[in-house]
């Protein structure tokens, strides 16, 4: 199944032709004809890459390029016409955070070795996201478990790897993971604190 290409573009006509050539070369375009529907499309389908039409883009009310990408992890390029202003378009394809600017050529056809490329660099943003993402959850699970290791070592006198030790095991024969009886120990402890807060006050 091919690569999923969503084609921002206010001209239905260029839009329908855009999209033979992108099925043609194997890719599935889908279409939309202005930002909201775009934002629509793309949280329905997840496509690799926008591609966008800059009058779209520098009519848009909200920042279109950013919102795809932020909020549905859609990458964008700005698509223009040989004719278009130069320093404009670098202007708003640097103002969404374009990976590229496709100039629209008579045969369309000329235009797919920017499309592949454009496709291959969402990609490979995609994949580093996602494992900054992974990074990121292991870490926030490391820290709670090193948290509730050290309230094991404060209340029962242990040494660290005691404690981390306890925690395995206790999470071994539960059939629990480790990180998910770490947050539980870490609730419980705040729960308790919060009584005893109650109870001073």
């Amino acid at each position: 199944m091919g690569k999923r290409i969503l084609v921002v573009d206010d001209e239905a006509a260029r839009s329908l032709q855009f999209c033979a050539v992108l099925e043609e070369a194997g890719y599935q375009p889908s279409r939309a004809a202005s930002a909201a529907d775009a934002l629509a499309i793309a949280d329905r389908e997840r496509p690799v890459i926008a591609m966008i039409e800059a009058r779209v883009l520098q009519q848009s009310s909200e920042p279109l390029g950013g919102t795809l990408r932020d909020s549905f992890d859609v990458q964008c390029a700005c698509v223009t016409d040989e004719t278009a202003d130069t320093q404009g378009i670098s202007r708003i394809a640097s103002s969404c955070g374009a990976l590229a600017v496709l100039i629209r050529r008579a045969d369309l056809r000329l235009c797919l070795p920017t499309v592949d490329a454009a496709v291959a660099c969402a990609e490979q943003i995609g994949r580093l996201r996602e494992t900054e993402r992974q990074l990121h959850k292991a870490l926030s699970q490391d820290r709670a478990t090193s948290i509730a290791a050290g309230v094991l070592m404060e209340r029962f006198r242990l040494d660290r790897d005691r404690a981390v030790g306890y925690l395995r095991d206790t999470a071994r024969s539960q059939r629990r993971r480790l990180a998910d009886l770490s947050e539980e120990v870490l609730a419980s402890v705040e729960r308790i604190n919060g009584a005893l807060r109650v109870q001073r006050d």
